[in-house]
């Protein structure tokens, strides 16, 4: 696709692979087809770096941006649904946004401004917003318990589908980078 940097990891779907570029771009490249040329589906030029790995969800595709947006597009397509500005950037974050999790008609996100949001993901609404103690960097991941949000100073913030904090607690002396992820009841995350 040319002289760009990714820090993202890709997202593969049924028919893309779908990544974004410290340059501001989300590429979605045909996984099927002819010459190289035709191997980019589509392209979509963001107010900032796509430094995490997008979410896809019924067709759509979210992400964060480092300009400080949220944005929702079409996956065929790459059109722009929707795009939710927040009202504070971290100017020095090399990945402003957690990569999204899309749950229930959903999108939870946390980021470097540390605060974590719950978006409604058919119009990109905040619904709810909590303001933690540091950087969220790791995909939030969400149980029949509630949602989970991972801090860089190693707090696990535990809050309920609604907005409401139910818990936290200080799991590691270490950063949390790595991801969240679940099984049924139990939670596994990992620190620095």
């Amino acid at each position: 696709v040319g002289d760009i940097d990714a820090l993202a990891e890709p997202v593969l779907t049924e028919e893309r692979v779908i990544v974004g570029t410290m340059e501001g771009y989300l590429y979605a490249l045909q996984l099927k087809g002819g010459n190289v040329q035709q191997r980019i589906a589509w392209n979509f030029r963001t107010e900032g770096s796509v430094n995490t790995q997008v979410a896809v969800d019924e067709g759509r595709v979210y992400f964060g941006a480092n300009g400080g947006s949220v944005y929702c597009l079409d996956e065929a397509t790459g059109r722009k649904i929707w795009q939710t500005r927040m009202t504070t950037v971290e100017p020095g974050a090399r990945k402003h946004f957690s990569t999204p999790m899309v749950v229930d008609g959903k999108v939870y996100v946390g980021a470097a401004n540390r605060r974590f949001y719950c978006l409604d993901a058919q119009t990109g609404d905040v619904l709810w917003e909590y303001e933690v103690e540091d950087w969220i960097r790791s995909r939030p991941v969400v149980t029949a318990e509630g949602v989970y949000a991972a801090t860089v100073n190693g707090k696990l913030y535990c809050f309920s589908k609604t907005g409401k904090l139910q818990w936290i607690k200080v799991v590691s002396p270490h950063p949390i980078y790595a991801d969240l992820t679940a099984a049924g009841d139990r939670l596994l995350l990992t620190d620095s």
